[in-house]
C-alpha cells in the first residue's frame, strides 16, 4: 500500500479501477503476499543410489510449464501498466502463467510492488521480460 500512495498516479488509478469494479458490484481485493516461499524439492535420486552410495544424476526436471497468455504493454508505464495487467490476468484461470514485455524503467520497481500488493506472484523478473503467476482465488 504504501508504493501505490507513493505514486500519484498508481493511487488515482487504483481508486479509479476501484470505483469502477464497485459499480459492477465485484469487490478489489488487496492482499500483502507476493513471494512464493515453498522450497524446492531435493533431486530425485534412484533406489539402488539410496542404498549403495552410489552417485547418480538428478532426475529430470519436468516440462516447463505452459505460458497461458503473453503481453507487451511497450513502453506503458505507471497506473496505466498495472490497470491494463489487472484486467488482463483477471481473465486467467486462478495459477495461470503470464508473461508481460514491459519497457518502462520504472517496471523492475513497480511490478514487483504490484504483484506483492496483489497477492500475485512474480515468478520471473529480468528487465524486459517478467513473468508472474495468477493469485489462486
Amino acid at each position: 500500500k504504501r508504493h501505490i500512495d507513493h505514486r500519484d498516479c498508481w493511487s488515482a488509478g487504483w481508486k479509479h479501477a476501484s470505483g469502477r469494479e464497485a459499480q459492477r458490484g465485484s469487490r478489489c481485493e488487496v492482499a500483502a503476499i507476493g513471494v512464493d516461499a515453498t522450497p524446492a524439492p531435493p533431486p530425485a535420486t534412484s533406489r539402488l543410489a539410496a542404498t549403495t552410495g552410489a552417485v547418480t544424476s538428478p532426475a529430470r526436471s519436468p516440462a516447463p510449464e505452459p505460458i497461458a497468455d503473453r503481453w507487451d504493454a511497450g513502453d506503458l508505464g505507471c497506473g496505466d501498466l498495472v490497470l491494463e495487467l489487472r484486467t488482463r490476468l483477471r481473465a486467467l484461470p486462478a495459477g495461470a502463467l503470464f508473461e508481460v514485455i514491459a519497457l518502462d524503467p520504472g517496471a523492475p520497481a513497480d511490478l514487483p510492488a504490484w504483484c506483492g500488493l496483489t497477492g500475485h506472484v512474480l515468478v520471473t523478473a529480468s528487465h524486459p521480460r517478467y513473468l508472474i503467476r495468477r493469485r489462486k482465488e
